[in-house]
């Protein structure tokens, strides 16, 4: 049976199918399937099969259409999968996609509107369905279907919106209605993986002016679209696929995550980083000689010896005590730091505030080698002379008010790293912490640590929007030197609204997203433990434009069972510490 591009082929009753009837010529004039018939029998597709009509579609159209390869290569050649779209058109996505998945594998289905029924030379690709109308026992077969070919390793496409996006009068912009949740169903009644996929674009101004007077003319204006899809290119950006234990909640809520995850791949939201042009950078400096290392830790006053476990020990010291072991740590950090992207480029990551500032480290005692280190700012010494600019973060944040006020009894802290072998350690990354709890209660006048959380290049710039909305809000507490500027598409805006996720939420979110399946970063989550109040997010300019995320910790107000796990035995005499208080000046 050959395609009819005819209004009276649409289903109808009565009245409305006896005008349909009559009025048919015009009508076909007017909402193009005139049009469309022409180019049907111009381009002599009638009785192909599925594959060449979809490429002899294209090809006549002219409509070209781009992809990330590197996404749709995680489309396995066999097994059952999902794919779930957005609907721009409401009818050449579906050609495009079966042109790009037919070519990778032979079992593709689509959930389409029984509407599509006309194009009888795609028949074999559809399961019907008619999202117009609900309690429907025919949709209730199609479901069946679809469940069916995904038990029988077939890949199915969804568009769960149901009909094509619109202008939405509330959101104030064009994009899908409110998702079915079929797609959630499926994946949990077959334990399929879904890949979410954005269609780039939209219909034209006529079109969604029409949908806003009826939304019933939608549908009748789609073969007028699809006929303006001629000479035009359309892009395609798939996500990350994700697999059934990644997705958490009811069906709703799983279905609003894909949505979600749906939107994120917008490329109008997609940040691409300058590449700095490549550079030969200089080679490191060569190691400190450990004996030289050990010769000033025995120098070090008993009270900076931190404490010891196994074969290591925590110390603190100053840049005028340890100016071989601070050569050492500077070497160690652009060594780890390049690794991650970051560091300053030079033969080892220093500044003038190695000078100043205080260095906490670990020391392997077996090995006799620095695992690990922080740089720490004792306000009070830094501020000593009034001149802030020996504040490091000065750099980055513009500080003032309460903030700044609770900065002067705070220690601030900042490039830490683990050696790469120690990484991965439970008991390396605890024994910094440990070091650094022992330091604040043999000096409990410091009731604050604040720093930044380096936000490695090796993050996605959605990931870094995604920990700004979340973590610090829609408007930073402390205004950066150089901000990040990273929009969030306003879908998934609505997500984080509705949802409010929290720390375990977010990490879930940004590793679903990250092609390497990172979540939050480990210091992220270790200060948010301790009651962490970020505040903003701000670009190193000194530091490769390295994002870094701006927090304080209020170290007397923070969780018990954390603050007792790092300050151990001194937990009670640091929380009942009290400040001297000033004497009072007698009056002359």
């Amino acid at each position: 049976m050959k395609s009819e591009f005819n209004i009276s082929a649409f289903p109808s009753k009565g009245i409305l199918r006896i005008i349909l009837i009559i009025l048919a010529p015009v009508i076909n004039r007017i909402l193009g399937f005139k049009k469309m018939e022409h180019f049907y029998k111009k381009s002599e597709l009638e009785g192909l099969p599925k594959e060449n009509f979809v490429k002899k579609t294209l090809a006549m159209l002219n409509l070209n259409y781009s992809l990330n390869e590197a996404a749709f290569s995680a489309v396995p050649g066999k097994g059952r999968f999902i794919i779930v779209c957005n609907h721009p058109f409401g009818g050449i996505e579906g050609i495009i996609l079966a042109d790009l998945l037919s070519r990778i594998r032979d079992d593709v289905k689509f959930m389409a509107n029984s509407g599509l029924r006309l194009i009888r030379e795609m028949d074999d690709f559809f399961i019907y369905t008619n999202p117009l109308v609900t309690h429907n026992y025919r949709n209730i077969s199609s479901i069946r279907s679809c469940q069916e070919h995904l038990e029988n390793e077939g890949l199915l496409v969804l568009f769960p919106a149901g009909r094509v996006s619109f202008y939405d009068k509330e959101k104030k912009r064009i994009t899908d209605g409110r998702w079915n949740r079929i797609a959630a169903r499926m994946i949990s009644n077959t334990d399929s993986p879904v890949m979410p996929v954005f269609i780039a674009g939209t219909n034209s101004r006529l079109f969604n002016r029409l949908g806003r007077i009826y939304y019933r003319f939608r549908l009748l204006m789609l073969p007028r679209e699809f006929m303006k899809m001629k000479n035009r290119s359309v892009r395609l950006f798939g996500g990350k696929v994700l697999t059934p234990r990644q997705l958490r909640g009811n069906s709703r809520e799983i279905t609003d995550f894909l949505r979600m995850q749906t939107y994120l791949q917008d490329p109008e939201y997609i940040y691409v980083r300058e590449e700095e042009p490549e550079a030969d950078l200089p080679d490191i400096i060569p190691a400190v000689h450990p004996n030289l290392i050990k010769d000033e830790l025995k120098n070090l006053p008993e009270k900076q010896h931190l404490l010891d476990f196994k074969n290591y020990s925590v110390y603190y010291g100053y840049y005028d005590q340890l100016k071989n072991t601070v050569r050492e740590i500077t070497r160690l950090r652009e060594v780890t730091f390049r690794e991650m992207q970051e560091g300053s480029g030079a033969e080892r990551d220093t500044d003038s505030f190695d000078k100043t500032y205080t260095q906490l480290f670990i020391f392997d005692n077996s090995r006799e080698e620095i695992i690990g280190a922080y740089r720490m700012g004792q306000i009070d010494r830094l501020l000593a002379g009034g001149d802030a600019s020996e504040i490091y973060l000065f750099k980055m944040f513009h500080f003032a008010g309460e903030f700044f006020s609770k900065m002067k009894s705070g220690v601030e802290m900042g490039r830490s790293f683990l050696i790469k072998r120690e990484q991965g350690s439970v008991h390396a990354f605890f024994l910094l912490w440990r070091g650094i709890g022992e330091f604040f209660v043999r000096n409990p006048r410091y009731r604050y640590a604040y720093g930044t959380v380096s936000l490695s290049n090796i993050y996605d710039p959605r990931s870094i929007a995604l920990m700004h909305r979340v973590l610090v809000g829609r408007e930073n507490q402390v205004s950066p030197v150089s901000d990040i500027n990273i929009l969030i598409h306003p879908e998934v805006e609505e997500y984080l609204d509705i949802y409010r996720p929290g720390i375990k939420e977010l990490s879930r979110i940004i590793s679903s997203m990250e092609i390497d399946g990172k979540g939050l970063p480990v210091l992220v989550r270790q200060y948010a433990k301790m009651g962490a109040d970020f505040a903003s997010i701000g670009s190193d300019i000194e530091f490769r434009h390295t994002p870094g995320m701006l927090l304080i910790i209020d170290l007397g107000h923070s969780s018990p069972e954390t603050i007792k796990r790092y300050f151990a035995e001194g937990t009670e005499s640091y929380l009942s510490y009290s400040p001297p208080t000033p004497r009072q000046v007698p009056r002359q």
